[in-house]
């Protein structure tokens, strides 16, 4: 045999040896994570006590905080000791000390975050807040633009701070896929970066684009709609989830392929949620 050969073959018995051994050690973590892609940090309960394991379940993240999202992945999680907000590394170490009335997700590096009651900035990933808390309410950046609250009217800022979108709607949703849903006299419709309403305001409610598709509804029905407005599957449901990995989740029990058929149903189904992985 080989030398290349030889060591393929003690290679393929190194990573077969620990998969059967299924050791739960700091070293053997690592490795699976890092070379068997086995990563990102799940929430967990114990009491009422958030913690932390990773995709095989290993507890990585002692519970010990009191609150956090339910998932991150190789990245700065929000996390709350008491009353206040801080990030944690995937370790669990402080990144950046709770300090904060809330704290929302990274997203393309910056963090909306609250000092005060309706006083809401942007944190950067070296925990310096680089965008002023002057807003009454933030949402996240998608596209280098965020949704922002100012003098009871929503808006968008860029990166520097400065209005991409000048307030004017009454409440406005993350970016998607180019667009973001907004409300203006009443009903909701979907702006472009530019500012341009290029789906106009119609819709009693709306969610985020994914996959192409975005919930909206229609008197007391939901459907879905594409990205020029027009209607790729009828209202017709009292609860609408966004499309993910192809798949809806519709009135708590099933779930609906992109053209509104029906493919995953049971009436053991009692609520039904986004996909993910």
């Amino acid at each position: 045999m080989l030398l290349r050969e030889k060591l393929l073959v003690g290679l393929f018995m190194l990573i077969f040896t620990v998969g059967m051994a299924d050791l739960n050690t700091p070293h053997v973590n690592l490795f699976w994570e890092r070379y068997l892609g086995f990563s990102g940090r799940f929430m967990v309960l114990q009491g009422e006590k958030v913690g932390y394991v990773n995709a095989r379940s290993r507890l990585m993240i002692a519970p010990q905080f009191d609150g956090g999202v339910s998932y991150f992945d190789k990245d700065l999680a929000p996390v709350a000791k008491g009353a206040r907000w801080g990030f944690i590394d995937v370790k669990g170490r402080w990144a950046v000390e709770p300090q904060y009335l809330s704290a929302r997700e990274f997203k393309e590096d910056l963090a909306a975050v609250s000092i005060a009651p309706f006083k809401y900035g942007f944190l950067d990933r070296q925990g310096q807040l680089v965008i002023p808390a002057s807003y009454a309410d933030a949402g996240n950046f998608c596209g280098g633009i965020a949704p922002v609250k100012s003098a009871g009217s929503w808006g968008y800022i860029n990166r520097s701070g400065q209005w991409a979108i000048a307030p004017q709607f009454e409440e406005a949703k993350d970016l998607s896929e180019g667009l973001g849903a907004v409300k203006k006299d009443g009903q909701w419709g979907f702006v472009q970066r530019n500012g341009f309403l290029v789906i106009k305001p119609q819709f009693d409610d709306a969610k985020l684009f994914h996959d192409g598709r975005a919930p909206v509804k229609a008197g007391t029905r939901w459907g879905y709609i594409d990205a020029r407005g027009q209607w790729v599957v009828k209202p017709q449901f009292s609860t609408a989830g966004i499309f993910s990995d192809g798949l809806a989740a519709v009135d708590q029990s099933g779930y609906i392929d992109p053209d509104g058929n029906m493919v995953i149903q049971s009436k053991d189904i009692l609520s039904a949620h986004d996909f993910s992985q």
